[in-house]
């Protein structure tokens, strides 16, 4: 089962990393470097009691810049600024903008849900397969 759902899981890898935006060359030295969001989407095993569950994610260099990607954010100058929990602001910086949302990891891991169950049920198929054709030479 374990290795049935890594399979499904490198095929949510490719299509998120088919999706991931790439970002133009920038004078700035302060942005990730072209490609980076392409090439940090990583696989990694849950810590579960409950069985072999998998995620696909990003690395922790480039996780707040897929999720400002993802659902959008506030652009700020002059330092810091915050929306406090009763919509107040606080901090010295002050609003100049939002980048809109460029949803592509949800719409990414929607359109692979039907080829990584189609992965995941061929490689279970094959396992269980192998696993009797060698049970019956071994018993034989």
């Amino acid at each position: 089962m374990a290795r049935a759902f890594r399979d499904g899981a490198e095929v949510y890898q490719a299509a998120v990393m088919g999706a991931a935006p790439e970002r133009p060359a920038l004078p700035s030295g302060t942005a990730l470097s072209p490609g980076a969001l392409k090439s940090d989407v990583i696989i990694s095993k849950a810590r579960s009691t409950g069985g072999p569950i998998y995620l696909v994610g990003f690395g922790k260099l480039t996780r707040h810049v897929a999720w400002w990607v993802e659902f959008g954010h506030r652009l700020v100058k002059g330092g810091y600024s915050k929306v406090t929990k009763n919509g107040k602001l606080r901090g010295p910086g002050r609003e100049i903008g939002n980048v809109a949302a460029h949803p592509f990891f949800r719409s990414a891991f929607e359109a692979a849900t039907p080829e990584a169950a189609d992965v995941i049920s061929a490689s279970i198929v094959d396992r269980v397969n192998k696993a009797f054709v060698e049970g019956e030479q071994t018993n034989a």
